[in-house]
């Protein structure tokens, strides 16, 4: 937050035009029309310079749309809350969005403005918790507070900020020739007769009869079982591989992974495509992946990869869905599908030309992620000092709405946090096979500084830990947990890690080792209201401090196995267990790494039991720690 800075209300120092919608019963209001008018979906590029419908001028005369001039900055405040566009042309709006513009009083730079309303956007969503459909009123948004920098400051800011932007847009338009590239590539070299699948491909699968149980897929082993999840970007992602035994994967050797097999899945989402490109340990398959290797001596491996991911392998796939209760890939089926071959040579020079387009690729996908990861960071350097984490009153940005009061955060002073943040942050992060060490740990968090060499992963698993809890923290002094804070919680410890993050999972995913299987996809949100409300129920009715405590963690075991996000399921159970022990005045509890196999065992079991009889010395033991820190702190004034 900047001192001694003049704030002003977005009220006093701009028009808002809320928008309409014409009669859709009116054909004369729509039929040829020709003013653009603005939906939500409409909201692609920074700039909006076309929309998917339009409307008559009979149209806009006879209802509450009106007519923004270019330029004009649009505001969403129903249903997808705080989406930020500047108008390049003349256009109406329906009532979802609001145009907003600068009055004459030369105070603000409308781009600076812009970027301002792009930084808030977590914190008017919060606004919009708790309603029906995620709706602000135009009110709320008048009264934001905007600090008033220097004209010179703002144009300066605003900038960089271009510039950044300027430089992501031309990596992306890169990207699109790239693969566009590749498309016209292969067009290009697919020269030839077709051959069916059957003729020049070996294809297995694993049989029936050999179908592996959910108790089989192992944590932890010597022989990766790869399944339709460890697809990623045409490759495979061993990191999260399950495991089976060396009985189970000497069973088959047709399916015994090989450097080049080509995988396909033929379960779930079919048609997912990926080459093995390394193999440090030997691999299986599970029932729902296909092995693709040739069996002739004019396929090239790489000509066959981009054959399967081709326009018209995906038609064929489309067509296979169609009317499909459960999608499912048929080998029979497979096998007659026919590819064109091209002579051996050409197929080889396409290899050869397409390992380069991809190495480029890989350095731009590279570039895109780092310019990304800077203009955020300058998002939030340029604007910290308004606060988007901390729910703050809007109009007097300096001052906190009276806060709820959770009397265990009284006993709490800054050192302890950061004491029970350093530890929850390298114990949660251990459990799920970080390797830094709580000094480490303590290092990054506290002095702001790296102390070894590090892998990048488990240095942003670190920072986005603490940032994670600092926000919990922060959250429950005016908000009680649900679904929007767990999500944020998700959203904010895969920053940078996880494109899904802070979304409830689109794939199917497993818990090693667990004998049960997972929410799917499809009743996700379902389940995870359903247990919002059950807990919330109990939690209510309870009658004391340890029935409390039983309700909480027979809550994460729940929770645990409802799986909901793609990653970062534990370390987010494990921090709403800290915000539900706080919201409801319980001494928090840290589950040590060392305690980590007992932990597990009791999540697969549901011992609610003995997860009490872990947890009763840890509360004990933080305890202690509360007051030695509340008397240190004393004994320093």
């Amino acid at each position: 937050m900047i001192k001694n800075i003049q704030y002003k209300k977005l009220g006093e120092i701009c028009d808002f035009i809320s928008g309409g919608t014409p009669s859709k019963s009116k054909n004369e209001y729509w039929k040829n029309g020709n003013i653009p008018w603005i939906k939500i979906s409409d909201f692609k590029e920074k700039y909006i310079k076309y929309s998917d419908e339009k409307i008559t001028k009979n149209g806009l005369e006879n209802s509450s749309a009106k007519l923004l001039k270019k330029g004009t900055i649009l505001y969403t405040i129903f249903a997808s809350v705080g989406k930020v566009a500047i108008l390049d042309i003349e256009a109406t709006t329906n009532q979802a969005i609001v145009g907003v513009n600068l009055k004459e009083n030369n105070l603000v730079d409308k781009d600076f403005l812009y970027y301002f309303l792009c930084s808030i956007e977590n914190n008017i969503k919060r606004q919009a918790r708790g309603v029906a459909q995620n709706n602000i009123n135009i009110s709320i948004l008048k009264n934001v507070c905007i600090p008033i920098l220097p004209i010179s400051s703002q144009k300066n800011i605003v900038k960089t900020l271009m510039r950044l932007e300027n430089i992501l847009e031309n990596f992306k338009q890169k990207k699109i020739l790239i693969n566009f590239l590749n498309k016209s590539l292969f067009t290009k070299y697919s020269i030839g007769e077709k051959e069916s699948i059957a003729n020049l491909c070996y294809v297995k699968a694993r049989i029936g009869w050999q179908g592996l149980t959910k108790k089989e897929y192992l944590s932890n082993g010597e022989y990766y079982l790869i399944t339709g999840v460890d697809f990623k970007n045409e490759k495979i992602d061993f990191k999260n591989c399950f495991y089976v035994t060396k009985e189970r994967y000497n069973q088959d050797e047709n399916i015994k992974v090989k450097i080049n097999d080509i995988l396909l899945t033929k379960d779930g989402t079919i048609g997912k495509v990926a080459i093995v490109d390394k193999l440090e340990k030997p691999a299986t398959l599970n029932s729902g992946v296909f092995v693709l290797r040739p069996k002739v001596n004019n396929l090239n491996v790489t000509y066959l990869m981009h054959s399967l991911i081709s326009e018209d392998f995906k038609k064929f796939i489309d067509d296979i869905k169609i009317g499909a209760t459960v999608p499912h890939l048929n080998q029979a089926a497979l096998l007659k599908y026919k590819l064109i071959l091209p002579p051996i040579e050409l197929q080889n020079k396409f290899a050869e030309r397409i390992e380069k387009i991809t190495k480029l690729s890989f350095e731009i996908e590279e570039a895109i992620k780092e310019a990304e990861n800077l203009y955020n960071s300058l998002i939030s350097k340029y604007f910290d000092w308004y606060p988007k984490n901390y729910h703050l009153t809007f109009t007097e940005p300096w001052k906190r709405k009276e806060l709820r009061k959770i009397k265990i955060l009284e006993q709490f002073t800054e050192e302890y946090i950061d004491d029970l943040n350093v530890r929850m942050t390298h114990h949660s992060n251990a459990i799920e096979g970080n390797t830094l060490t709580l000094n480490e740990t303590a290092t990054i968090i506290l002095n702001d500084t790296i102390p070894n060499a590090m892998s990048k992963r488990e240095f942003l698993e670190v920072l986005n830990h603490s940032d994670a809890l600092k926000f919990l923290l922060a959250e429950l002094q005016n908000n009680t947990v649900d679904i929007y804070m767990i999500k944020e919680i998700n959203k904010i410890l895969l920053n940078r890690l996880n494109h899904n993050a802070g979304n409830f999972k689109t794939d199917y995913n497993y818990i090693r080792g667990a004998n049960f299987e997972t929410a799917s996809p499809s009743e996700t949100s379902y389940k995870m209201n359903e247990w919002l409300e059950n807990m919330n129920f109990q939690l209510k009715n309870s009658n004391s401090d340890i029935e409390k405590i039983k309700i909480i963690i027979e809550y994460h075991i729940k929770f645990e196995r409802i799986h909901p996000f793609s990653d970062g399921n534990g370390r987010t159970g494990r921090l709403i267990i800290l915000a539900l022990m706080l919201e409801n005045n319980l001494t928090p509890f840290v589950i040590t790494v060392e305690n980590r196999a007992k932990y597990m065992d009791i999540l697969r079991n549901q011992d609610i039991e003995n997860f009490v009889s872990l947890v009763e010395p840890l509360i004990e033991e933080e305890k202690k720690r509360i007051i030695a820190f509340k008397k240190s702190a004393s004994l320093q004034i």
